[in-house]
């Protein structure tokens, strides 16, 4: 009984020692979907013998998850987990010793609206646990039109309300329209004890109302 036991755990930890794990770099990073990315494996991370691979014929397998990580679907040029299709082969630099693949995420995941990028890297045929960790990037979600006047609305009630306490709210020389850039490139907060322009030279610069840094 003991002897079958170990023969039982033996056998587990064999298959899972074949999982190796890698640390992916995606560039550039961050990324929209219609961008075109290169996926780099550092052949140091991944000993091909322990899966028996030759030629170092490599492959992604990759699938889908939305902005909160539930998963929409499988690349559709995934294959089967016995035989992934050479479309999604990586490819070797020996001077380098790096695996990569380049694409564009919307075109080789099929889809336009899924929020984080899936991979990892198996042998062609994957049976027996002849994988890598996963591997999960978000995707940058480019802000709709919607998004920037919700925020500009948003903007502006705080701007009013900086105005009544003599606050210097914007610089048209560095300002942007969204939220995020105005905040962080013109959005002080100071007071007219802290060195606030004088009221010409605020006129001169198209400060009151901070309407021309819109």
């Amino acid at each position: 009984m003991k002897k079958l036991l170990f023969i039982l755990l033996f056998s587990t930890f064999a298959t899972q020692a074949q999982e190796q794990p890698i640390t992916p770099t995606v560039s550039p990073n961050p990324f929209e979907r219609n961008q075109s990315i290169t996926i780099t494996v550092q052949g140091s991370q991944i000993n091909e013998s322990t899966w028996g691979v030759t030629g170092n014929a490599l492959y992604l397998w990759a699938w889908m998850q939305d902005a909160n990580g539930n998963y929409i679907a499988d690349c559709p040029t995934n294959g089967t987990w016995t035989s992934t299709t050479e479309t999604n082969r990586l490819t070797y630099n020996s001077g380098t010793d790096t695996y990569t693949k380049t694409f564009i995420p919307q075109d080789f995941y099929g889809n336009t609206v899924f929020g984080k990028m899936c991979f990892l890297v198996k042998a062609k045929d994957g049976s027996g646990d002849k994988k890598t960790n996963d591997n999960i990037f978000n995707i940058l979600t480019k802000r709709t039109n919607i998004d920037i006047k919700d925020e500009e609305a948003k903007f502006d009630k705080e701007r009013a309300a900086s105005s009544s306490t003599g606050l210097l709210c914007c610089n048209p020389a560095t300002a942007e329209r969204t939220i995020y850039g105005r905040r962080r490139n013109a959005y002080a907060t100071i007071n007219s004890n802290a060195g606030l322009p004088s009221a010409p030279t605020r006129k001169a610069n198209g400060l009151p109302g901070c309407d021309s840094a819109r």
